[in-house]
């Protein structure tokens, strides 16, 4: 459990097996939305398919190659939300190319505005960091300006305009890829 001082604590918590399941289904479900809501699919029906694929076939690599970090966020005993990102050192990059990639952070609709995000977000980058990463790489939909809004007042910058799916094929850009240099 790792932990920072602030007027919150947050603690990173491993979730069980069946709230993780719980976790990954809330996810998709969310995620399903705003893939429709960037344009990247105009039927939830097709995002929520494809968010399933996405999250399962991302899911199975980095439990496969044992990469995957997926933690609960709790304050003062109360859920707050969860995070998690992916690590794994690549003998093939230099020290200073090692990258962690922040799949997800979600913080509860009742806890947000306290700071929680920023205090995941820096508990993310010192946990990568620890792992040897000296970079940080996300993906956050154009829309989600309070999120693009703390990557940038955290150091992010971003480094290309991307889309997937249905917005790829008709050339459209969905979500911003930002970076991080940790070190």
């Amino acid at each position: 459990m790792y932990t920072i001082e602030n007027v919150q604590s947050l603690e990173f918590i491993r979730p069980g097996s069946k709230r993780l399941s719980q976790c990954i289904s809330d996810s998709v479900a969310l995620y399903s939305k705003y893939l429709v809501q960037s344009g990247e699919f105009q039927a939830i029906e097709k995002a929520r398919l494809a968010a399933s694929n996405e999250f399962n076939n991302l899911l199975n690599y980095c439990i496969l190659r044992d990469e995957l970090y997926f933690y609960e966020l709790y304050s003062n005993q109360r859920g707050v939300g969860y995070l998690w990102f992916m690590y794994a050192a690549d003998e093939k990059l230099e020290k200073e190319q090692q990258q962690a990639f922040l799949a997800y952070i979600y913080i509860n609709k009742a806890h947000r505005r306290h700071a929680y995000a920023k205090q995941a977000l820096r508990l993310y980058e010192n946990t990568a960091m620890a792992m040897g990463a000296s970079n940080s790489r996300l993906f956050v939909f154009k829309h989600n300006l309070p999120a693009i809004g703390l990557y940038q007042s955290q150091g992010y910058q971003i480094k290309n305009h991307v889309g997937f799916y249905e917005a790829e094929q008709e050339n459209r850009h969905s979500k911003l890829e930002m970076i991080k240099q940790l070190r």
